[in-house]
């Protein structure tokens, strides 16, 4: 079960600091500004700790974390990604898994790569993608779903006649005729 902690970016810890000195009250009554204003959900503790920690929050640097293993490979494998989706190709998981170990084995040379979880959430999060959920629908092709629409045109053509307006009702851009 994941955490509900959600971690607020350095700039935004740095522009509240920079707000409480303006404003110049306690840093303990400011929590409810916080908490109203921001809407986030934080503690006097830990208001009180960021202003504790100031000059240490003001000289940290942007970006300074770990760099992600596969750089380039991440870059190769979204490319791999894009062009599955477009031949309309399953894109799962598993899959980002065994290609993201593949690459960092040529890549890298690195056959300890394990590809967690973690790695293709965040992976998911730094290309901004998501998976669609699995539906026990089947994937037709464009000829099928072609015909399947030709099909549909025709067979509602030869009844136009018959249909009232009164017994129409439009949703979400389908007629429905009853």
């Amino acid at each position: 079960m994941s955490s509900s902690r959600v971690s607020k970016p350095m700039a935004e810890k740095n522009e509240f600091i920079e707000w409480i000195e303006r404003i110049n009250v306690p840093p303990s009554y400011t929590v409810t500004h916080v908490q109203n204003e921001r809407d986030w959900k934080v503690s006097s503790a830990q208001v009180c700790y960021w202003w504790k920690q100031a000059p240490a929050l003001r000289s940290r640097l942007s970006g300074a974390g770990a760099k992600p293993r596969l750089a380039d490979g991440e870059d190769i494998l979204f490319d791999q990604i894009l062009f599955r989706r477009s031949c309309k190709e399953k894109v799962n998981r598993d899959w980002i898994r065994d290609v993201g170990q593949r690459l960092a084995a040529s890549e890298l040379v690195n056959a300890d790569f394990v590809a967690s979880d973690r790695w293709i959430n965040g992976f998911m999060r730094r290309f901004g993608l998501s998976l669609r959920r699995t539906t026990n629908l089947t994937v037709l092709s464009d000829g099928v779903l072609t015909e399947r629409a030709v099909s549909y045109l025709s067979y509602l053509t030869s009844r136009v006649d018959s249909l009232s307006e009164e017994h129409t009702v439009f949703m979400d851009e389908t007629a429905a005729y009853f």
